[in-house]
């Protein structure tokens, strides 16, 4: 947005939100003293839009659909209900009379998979042809699940409606792109191929340079943060049951069983932000996961060390950048994940150039969506307990050389794909769809 300009249409959460903007509910961003670059506008919602809009269909029925993490989804009618009519809201907050065929809006994520083709519909009520409608792209962040499982949803056929209304639909993977088509085929059958182009866009992050640290400087992060071990590991998460966590303590446990000349000289770092807590899945997850972390540390611990460090509460990125730094492996273990952007920090947060400091290992799920793209990190299965524990092994005995290597390789592949080739690649997909589509619209009605 600061690039482009433009109008970013956000929900109102904050509490002083509504005594900054004016009576079109807007405000300019970034906020003063900085020079303004876009324009922000809020929609406000109520608590029980809320509750039924974001705590329920968004995270309790799409959120557990498309993660295929064995948890049940909620089909709940009101809530449904309340994302159609959140939906909508947000569809009605565009301010039409800026738009044009060469406007381009983003939808982002599963929240608003029905705007695409409200938008749709409010521009034809207008009378506004097609051909002079803005590009729609919605990019959705989630991993899309095989059809016969969506297809489960009550309201699916609306869902995929919504979306195919696109132009454009980008996911983090080739197979959630396949996976959707074939979903919007079997749902829709002909009429899906007249609908949105789709296309894998993998999500980057910021690759600014790095400070070096010296392994003096190493050495005082990690007794900062109460590691006394030689060996450190690192998990950054959100506490959801997506992640994997509970998996990973348990090859933690496992790996110390069965080489316990290790207790004693390893450490997890467990950094886990509180996420959704006003859902009781997650109000049960984090007790499970403090509980297993005791466990394990009244088994394998001694007096002056931990096994498991587990830091419940929300870090400044600047510090995870210092924590990312300072370990030797990263465990990102998620059962299902439409990308996982910690692989990619914590890679491009190892210490550069690499002689300075010991090179760090990515262990990465293979139901990552990262794990299309890292090709040289360490994959496992994460319900796979044992092969967790043995790769944790493996890395540990692995020539530093090796390592070396592997951690060049996936820093270059980080990178070419950072955020700002993520944004200009779906925004030029974008354009370039759309004028293609007007194109086709073109020769079409002369044809006609």
């Amino acid at each position: 947005m600061k690039t482009y300009g433009g109008l970013w249409i956000a929900h109102g959460q904050g509490s002083a939100d509504r005594h900054f903007v004016d009576e079109n509910s807007e405000l300019d961003a970034p906020p003063y003293p900085a020079a303004p670059k876009y324009r922000l506008k809020r929609v406000w919602l109520s608590p029980e839009q809320e509750r039924t809009f974001y705590w329920g269909f968004s995270n309790q029925t799409l959120w557990p659909l498309c993660h295929t993490a064995f948890e049940r989804p909620n089909f709940n009618p009101l809530d449904w209900e309340g994302y159609r009519t959140v939906n909508q809201l947000f569809t009605d907050a565009i301010p039409l009379e800026s738009l044009n065929s060469h406007s381009t809006l983003l939808v982002q994520d599963y929240h608003f998979a029905l705007v695409p083709l409200l938008l749709r519909s409010r521009l034809l009520k207008l009378g506004i042809p097609r051909i002079e409608h803005p590009r729609i792209s919605l990019f959705w962040h989630i991993p899309w699940p095989h059809s016969d499982l969506f297809q489960r949803c009550p309201w699916a056929r609306e869902i995929v409606r919504g979306m195919n209304a696109a132009d454009l639909i980008g996911f983090h993977t080739s197979a959630s792109c396949k996976n959707f088509k074939d979903t919007a085929y079997e749902i829709l059958g002909s009429e899906s191929e007249q609908g949105a182009k789709v296309a894998p866009f993998p999500m980057g992050i910021e690759t600014p340079p790095t400070p070096h640290i010296s392994l003096t400087e190493r050495h005082q992060l990690r007794q900062h943060y109460g590691v006394q071990t030689q060996y450190l590991a690192v998990g950054v998460d959100r506490i959801d049951y997506t992640k994997g966590i509970f998996e990973r303590f348990q090859a933690v446990d496992r790996f110390l069983e069965v080489n316990p000349k290790y207790r004693g000289n390893f450490t997890l770092l467990q950094i886990g932000a509180p996420s959704r807590g006003e859902i009781p899945r997650y109000q049960t997850l984090l007790q499970d996961l403090q509980t297993e972390a005791r466990r394990i540390n009244a088994k394998h611990a001694n007096q002056s060390n931990e096994v498991i460090l587990f830091r419940a509460q929300h870090h400044a990125r600047s510090e995870l950048e210092k924590i990312y730094a300072i370990a030797d492996l990263c465990l990102v273990t998620s059962l299902h994940d439409g990308m996982n952007l910690v692989a990619k920090e914590y890679l491009w947060n190892q210490p550069k150039p690499l002689h300075s400091c010991p090179a760090g290992a990515l262990v990465l799920s293979k139901y990552a969506g990262a794990a299309e793209e890292l090709t040289e990190a360490w994959q496992i299965n994460p319900h796979d307990i044992e092969e967790i524990a043995s790769t944790i092994k493996d890395i540990l005995h692995t020539p530093e050389h090796e390592r070396a290597r592997r951690l060049r390789r996936l820093q270059q592949q980080v990178l070419d794909h950072n955020a700002d080739h993520w944004a200009n690649s779906f925004l030029r997909a974008s354009r370039s769809n759309n004028e293609n589509s007007a194109r086709a619209s073109t020769q079409k009605s002369i044809a006609g």
